[in-house]
């Protein structure tokens, strides 16, 4: 099996990556990246800088068999501008270059995800599902996150908001535990759904941490 992974360098890429690198069925793992970044012999870099454009790389990437797309940026790190442009307008044109008729296609979402949300963060990722199911993609997953809790990313935990969430997890995790999931029950379970194939294609948190 060949497998895609786009958005490998980020939380939750990356774990999909160790996973990939790990199982003796996938063969080939293609990342996308801006530059040189990885050595594992399983490993197939494209070195792409144009995230609005990917037409450049459509011969490269016809022939893969399940791909995660796992880009995102965090909404107070960046203006609203660059926010939406990271999270659907690099979506929108990935989609153009897909292999609709072959790939498995599993789109990390979040919680509350909704086009019609006054919140930027739910509008946006609302926006990505609804164009990923007007288009021809048939094998799709959606996965819909809430907290997702980063265990033992250092560089992760070394953010101000992760360092305040970090100390107030374990209660957090007591009374709200529909809303939140770990890094590595999230990443299991987008990577079982792709050997599974279920006939449920949105997996909410709640369904997430039953799956």
């Amino acid at each position: 099996m060949k497998v895609l992974i786009v958005g490998s360098s980020g939380m939750v890429g990356s774990k999909i990556l160790q996973k990939c690198i790990r199982d003796k069925k996938i063969k080939q793992i293609t990342v996308i990246v801006r530059k040189h970044s990885h050595k594992n012999k399983k490993i197939k870099e494209i070195i792409h800088t144009n995230f609005l454009d990917f037409s450049s790389i459509k011969n490269k990437i016809k022939d893969i068999d399940v791909i995660f797309y796992c880009i995102g940026t965090y909404q107070g790190q960046v203006s609203k501008e660059e926010f939406i442009k990271i999270t659907y307008k690099f979506f929108v044109q990935f989609l153009k270059v897909v292999n609709q008729t072959k790939s498995t296609f599993c789109l990390l979402s979040a919680q509350g995800a909704n086009e019609e949300s006054p919140f930027l963060f739910a509008k946006w990722k609302g926006a990505c599902e609804n164009y990923l199911l007007k288009s021809k993609i048939r094998d799709y997953y959606i996965v819909r996150p809430g907290y997702i809790h980063p265990e033992n990313r250092k560089e992760v935990k070394s953010m101000f908001h992760y360092k305040i969430i970090e100390f107030f997890y374990p209660m957090l995790n007591k009374i709200m535990p529909k809303y939140v999931v770990s890094l590595d029950k999230l990443t299991s379970v987008m990577y079982k759904i792709i050997y599974d194939k279920p006939k449920q294609r949105i997996f909410s948190n709640k369904e997430i941490l039953a799956y």
